[in-house]
């Protein structure tokens, strides 16, 4: 195979402009991990009694992490004071990063409950970390199954909504942080604009193409990889 059998020449297109929806900054790995199969059967739950024994499921995880976040629309439509994240059965340890709950459009806040300890006894490992806003951290519990972690609320709301993203590599686009994006013309790299994320993907308008493009965040982390966009998809390189 020559050298150069797989080589592509590109040259930036600035009178064919494009929109583009963008979702990381950075490639998923080549072979995905082992733990991004075990969300799949965990389940949010809401109760009125501190144990869960009148739990009633408001979702349950049926796809594999693909490290970004993920949103939910519960149809149920009790009140609830207690809420959690149930782990899948089988060997998941938890492993949840973050998750918020909703109701009507605000975001609840409680005291943290749920199984006690962590693998290894680490203590950014614990319960906690699904609730300290931090999407590097998780849960890692001493039970592969049946670990949970949840909050107390100071009474029954309804749960409109809920968000998580399960253990992750922080490199998909994280709401509140600034970014921007880099197209490369001529050999250099010409700014897109800067904008601060306001969910968990970016719309770029006007964007030139067929050419390499960069996504930096502004506010964190330093991995980033050049990607083309095609048929509406990163393709990294």
């Amino acid at each position: 195979m020559g050298a150069n059998e797989n080589a592509r020449f590109l040259d930036c297109d600035t009178m064919n402009i494009q929109t583009m929806t963008l979702l990381r900054k950075f490639r998923m790995p080549p072979a995905p991990p082992f733990y991004t199969l075990r969300p799949v059967g965990g389940k949010f739950q809401g109760a009125n009694r501190a144990d869960f024994r009148d739990s009633v499921t408001l979702h349950v995880i049926q796809e594999p992490s693909y490290f970004n976040w993920v949103d939910v629309k519960p149809e149920n439509p009790d009140r609830f004071r207690y809420v959690r994240y149930l782990s899948a059965p089988g060997v998941s340890y938890n492993n949840m990063a973050e998750v918020q709950f909703y109701s009507d459009g605000t975001r609840l806040q409680g005291e943290v409950t749920g199984t006690d300890g962590s693998h290894g006894d680490y203590p950014n490992d614990t319960k906690h970390a699904v609730f300290d806003g931090d999407p590097l951290t998780f849960f890692s519990a001493l039970s592969p199954d049946s670990a949970w972690a949840g909050l107390e609320l100071d009474k029954a709301y309804r749960i409109s909504a809920i968000r998580y993203i399960f253990r992750n590599d922080d490199n998909g686009i994280r709401q509140g942080d600034m970014y921007e994006l880099l197209y490369n013309s001529n050999g250099e790299w010409i700014s897109s604009g800067k904008q601060t994320a306001d969910s968990t993907l970016l719309l770029y308008e006007n964007v030139p193409s067929n050419t390499l493009y960069r996504l930096r965040n502004h506010t964190r982390g330093r991995e980033e990889r050049p990607f083309t966009y095609e048929n509406g998809i990163q393709v990294w390189w």
